[in-house]
């Protein structure tokens, strides 16, 4: 003879059965959690990169304006900084001070001392235009995903910087 009752040992099963749906339900909704977590966590700093890049054109553009109003051109093109993409590729970088002594980042009076996303550039195209452009490899692949543009153009009234910063996805 059985220890326990057939009634028994079915509400024990249907017991187990219970705990074991409700410990699956559990698991996999901690898990859609956490994948919409890692989600929203890579969105943010994903727009806090991008915010940097569109702060950095466009205080840029709106420099070289500015301080070309008077002179009536736009500084010379600039080297890249950093030089090469490589060195942002999925990381920040620190530039030095003397990398911002360029003649369009002084004359736009742009310098950066906080680590940077973005490789920033100032492209003359010409004596009474050019753009400013920051280029990044966020996701670390070894090719540039997103350019960022602003552009700057000079007329007998003075020199202005465009409206809105031009996004070019790769």
């Amino acid at each position: 003879m059985s220890a326990c009752p057939a009634g028994e040992s079915r509400s024990t099963g249907a017991l187990i059965v219970i705990v074991g749906l409700v410990a699956f339900a559990v698991i996999a909704l901690l898990g859609v959690l956490m994948a919409l977590a890692i989600y929203g966590v890579r969105k943010y700093v994903t727009s806090a990169q991008l915010a940097e890049g569109r702060d950095a054109v466009t205080a840029i553009a709106q420099g070289i304006a500015r301080c070309s109003t008077p002179r009536g051109y736009v500084p010379r093109s600039s080297t890249p900084i950093p030089v090469e993409l490589a060195l942002v590729s999925g990381r920040k970088y620190q530039s030095r001070a003397a990398e911002w002594s360029q003649e369009p980042f002084v004359c736009a009076a742009y310098t950066r001392s906080e680590p940077q996303y973005f490789q920033y550039q100032w492209l003359s195209e010409g004596e009474a235009s050019g753009v400013a452009r920051a280029e990044a490899d966020l996701n670390g692949d070894g090719r540039a995903e997103i350019r960022l543009e602003m552009d700057v153009v000079c007329g007998p009234s003075g020199c202005l910087a465009a409206r809105e910063v031009r996004e070019i996805v790769h």
